[in-house]
């Protein structure tokens, strides 16, 4: 072998070598399939969907993947059900990022805009989701970040069932028929600067305990602002604000969660239910306005 012909073979190797594991950007364009791209795509890869209205239903099972809209403008790049009685987006894989979709027509009930089920470390980020049964639907899911997204005109805007620690951040639940945030046998959630406002009801917690509460607006929701359920214990709330114009601001069900768990509440317009609860025995620093 001389000289020239082993440093080409060298050099051959080496691209090789520095070419495993590279991350591809993905380019879709309108009249393309998303799921066409899922599916040739590798871990690490980025899937960047031009403007456009796109009719499917996403299944998303690879790791390390990011589907984001090229232009990061949500009413820009829209992803309508192909099947009203599937979800829009179902993530069965871990570190996956969904960011800046209009996500709608998942109409069957228990169905939604984006489900993560079974996921861990994931990310769903500044969409818009109307019009599902559930707009964001975490199922026995842990570690994922749910921040900036809207969600309306649903039965559930966001619901966590068999999850914990997750986070939800600044996002807005508005119009939703049934809840706005639901939280059932889920634990060890963080819900930061959430809006919630305009909904049958607010915050709902069911058997989920170790949740913490802090710097969320809920507001003009119908049947109530906030309830927690008899079987949970050792949830946090502080720093929140809460004007409820209708009926009930909280319906608070647990004399545990009432021992000094509850710190600078801010209760404007809004009667407590007194039936449940020994009216706020031993919280601290409750501030009441035109109650």
């Amino acid at each position: 072998m001389n000289k020239l012909t082993f440093l080409t073979l060298a050099f051959l190797i080496l691209t090789s070598i520095s070419s495993i594991g590279t991350a591809t950007e993905i380019i879709v364009q309108p009249g393309s399939s998303i799921q066409d791209s899922v599916n040739s795509a590798t871990s690490g890869d980025t899937i960047i969907v031009k403007p456009g209205t796109y009719t499917e239903n996403l299944k998303i099972t690879k790791d390390n993947l990011t589907i984001r809209s090229e232009s990061e403008n949500s009413d820009d790049a829209i992803i309508k059900a192909r099947n009203k009685t599937a979800h829009v987006f179902l993530l069965q894989a871990d570190k996956v990022k969904i960011e800046g979709f209009k996500i709608s027509g998942s109409i069957k009930y228990g169905y939604a805009g984006t489900c993560l089920s079974s996921c861990t470390d994931c990310t769903v980020e500044s969409n818009k989701l109307s019009n599902n049964s559930v707009g964001i639907y975490l199922l026995n899911s842990k570690g994922n970040t749910i921040s900036k997204n809207a969600v309306s005109d649903s039965a559930r805007g966001i619901y966590l069932n068999i999850s914990e620690n997750n986070k939800l951040s600044g996002n807005n639940a508005t119009n939703n028929r049934e809840y706005g945030i639901a939280s059932q046998n889920s634990n060890g959630t963080l819900l930061s600067g959430n809006l919630v406002f305009d909904n049958a009801r607010g915050i709902y917690f069911g058997r989920s305990d170790g949740n913490t509460l802090t710097g969320n607006t809920v507001r003009n929701n119908n049947v109530y602002g906030l309830y927690i359920c008899g079987a949970s214990d050792r949830n946090t709330i502080y720093n929140n604000y809460f004007n409820c114009t209708f009926r009930t601001l909280a319906l608070l069900y647990h004399y545990d969660i009432l021992k000094g768990h509850f710190v600078d509440i801010r209760l404007i317009k809004c009667p407590i239910v007194k039936y449940y609860c020994p009216i706020l025995a031993g919280v601290r620093n409750v501030q009441y306005e035109s109650i």
